[in-house]
Parts: structure tokens; sequence; C-alpha cells
């Protein structure tokens, strides 16, 4: 496998900026990683605030241990999520794909570069 489809591997499957590693582009895989920690640290706090809510509600009996039930109301909260919970998904999905595009077309140019200064060694022999 080459470098580029590895880095863009790397940062698709492992996490966004994982491929910079690779490439040791460490100021952009700081900054990828980062950026889509923030937003899924975000999210899985809202997540996890809204499972206790419901949770609680199970508790107090306002809401009947059904999973038909439990469902719906998973539903509603996803689509009544608020806007910053909106804003951060889709700002991790954008970081995500940025990355594995970025990590892709850097692979790309760090194996032209290291193509060409072994021609060019090559060349002075």
């Amino acid at each position: 496998m080459n470098l580029p489809s590895k880095a863009a591997l790397f940062s698709a499957l492992i996490v966004p900026g994982a491929g910079h590693w690779l490439l040791r582009k460490y100021p952009f895989a700081i900054t990828y990683s980062v950026f889509s920690l923030i937003a899924l640290l975000y999210i899985a706090g809202f997540a996890v605030s809204e499972t206790q809510t419901i949770v609680e509600e199970i508790v107090r009996g306002k809401i009947q241990v059904d999973t038909g039930i439990i469902s719906t109301f998973i539903e509603r909260i996803y689509i009544e999520r608020p806007f910053k919970v909106k804003v951060a998904s889709y700002g991790l999905a954008l970081t995500w794909f940025l990355s594995i595009v970025h990590a892709y077309i850097s692979g790309q140019k760090q194996l032209h570069t290291q193509k060409k200064g072994s021609s060019n060694a090559s060349r002075q022999i």
C-alpha cells in the first residue's frame, strides 16, 4: 500500500490527524486531532446528559421501561438537539473529511518529492 493511501486510511479509520502523524506533519496532526476531540467531547457530553435525564425519568416512574417509548424519546432528542450540538456534529464530520483528503494530498506530495529527490540523486552519480 502506498503512503498516500495509508495516510488517508489512518485518518479515516483511527482518528482525524492520524495520517498526518504518519507523514510527520505534526502541526496538522495536532490541529485535526484537537478539533475533532473537542467536537466529540461536546457531543458525548450532550449524549450523556440527555441519557441521564431519561434514566432519571424512568426511575421516577414518568417513563415506562419499554424500548418503543425509550426509542421515541431518543429520536426526539436527536431531532430537537441544540444548535451547538448540530454545529459540533457537522464540524466533526467536516474535520474528519478534510483530514482524510488533506492526508492523501500531503502523502502524494511527499511521495512525489521523494521520487524526485531519488531521481536527482541518481543523475548526479
